[in-house]
């Protein structure tokens, strides 16, 4: 895997280790965006698709604007 984005990857997983909740690619990137931070939401999503740490699901909870489906991220729990 290259290295690009490898600090947001890191406060992406971080926070979703305190949170301890599954967030969508849009939230982990408002809760974590910086200068060198991906652009766009699909970015972000590419970007925790390929890092082994993180998991993700679909989703059609009302939470998330109701009508479409999501995908929420999740890291996998202490072993």
């Amino acid at each position: 895997m290259k290295m690009r984005h490898k600090h947001w990857r890191n406060r992406a997983y971080q926070l979703l280790r305190e949170k301890d909740e599954a967030m969508t690619a849009s939230e982990i990137l408002a809760h974590t965006k910086t200068k060198y931070s991906p652009g766009t939401a699909g970015h972000a999503a590419q970007l925790l698709r390929v890092d082994k740490r993180f998991f993700s699901y679909p989703c059609t909870s009302p939470r998330h604007d109701g009508d479409g489906q999501v995908m929420l991220y999740e890291v996998y729990p202490d072993e």
